[in-house]
């Protein structure tokens, strides 16, 4: 008599890391500051879906990225939020459109690596919610660039 032998295979999740700092990125031709928050740990294949960022606090709610971009090789998913976002957060999510696919807890508080300002540009943009609100009204919505 054989007996068959169906190998089970488990998938660990990935062992997931996260850094937060501050970046400046060329928007609509100006220099804007943001807060920027990169995960590593596992392939971000691009999808249909626009990917995300999601800083939750310690009494619920949370901020979602204002954009968010994965680099070329997968490797790095990387979410932009406004200066003051970070300070309130406790877990980062990720995922895609409105699917989260990973949560890293415990971070408290959230650190982040401050630019030199008096080394930044002079017509730097430091982005805020309100600044985001006025790009949003003045671009229908869309993502900058």
């Amino acid at each position: 008599m054989e007996t068959l032998f169906q190998p089970i295979y488990y998938h660990l999740p990935p062992k997931l890391s996260w850094q937060a700092d501050e970046a400046v990125l060329d928007l609509d031709q100006r220099p804007h500051l943001l807060a920027r928050v990169e995960i590593r740990g596992t392939h971000f294949p691009e999808r249909d879906a626009q990917p995300f960022v999601r800083l939750a606090g310690r009494r619920g709610g949370g901020v979602l990225s204002w954009f968010a971009e994965i680099d070329e090789d997968g490797a790095c998913l990387s979410g932009y939020f406004p200066v003051d976002a970070l300070d309130e957060a406790a877990v980062v999510e990720y995922g895609y459109g409105n699917q989260v696919l990973g949560r890293l807890e415990g971070i408290e508080p959230l650190r982040i690596d401050h630019l030199d300002r008096a080394r930044l540009p002079k017509d730097l943009v430091v982005v805020t919610d309100e600044v985001i609100e006025k790009s949003r009204r003045k671009a229908g919505g869309r993502m900058p660039r």
